[in-house]
C-alpha cells in the first residue's frame, strides 16, 4: 500500500484559500488558521517515519493585521 497524506480539515482550508490564512498575535508567537492538521495512512508499524514541514516565503512583503485592512509592508530582510 502506498503512503497517502491529506489535510484533515481540507473543507475550511478550501473556504479560506480565497482569502489566505489568518494569523492571530499572541505573546508565544503568530498561530495560524486553519491549523495543519493531516491524515496520514499507509504507514507500517514496523517501520520507523520521519515528517518534516517546509514552509516558504513567497515575496519580500510582511502582512500587518490591521483592524479594518491589511496592509503590506515592505521588508528589507529576507
Amino acid at each position: 500500500m502506498d503512503v497517502t497524506v491529506r489535510l484533515a480539515n481540507d473543507e475550511l482550508w478550501t473556504k479560506f484559500h480565497a482569502h489566505t490564512t489568518e494569523m492571530v498575535v499572541t505573546k508565544t508567537g503568530r498561530k495560524m488558521f486553519p491549523k495543519l492538521e493531516y491524515i496520514i495512512e499507509g504507514l507500517k508499524t514496523s517501520q520507523a517515519y520521519g515528517l518534516v514541514l517546509q514552509i516558504e516565503q513567497v515575496d519580500d512583503n510582511r502582512k500587518n493585521p490591521a483592524p479594518q485592512a491589511l496592509f503590506l509592508l515592505l521588508s528589507k530582510d529576507p
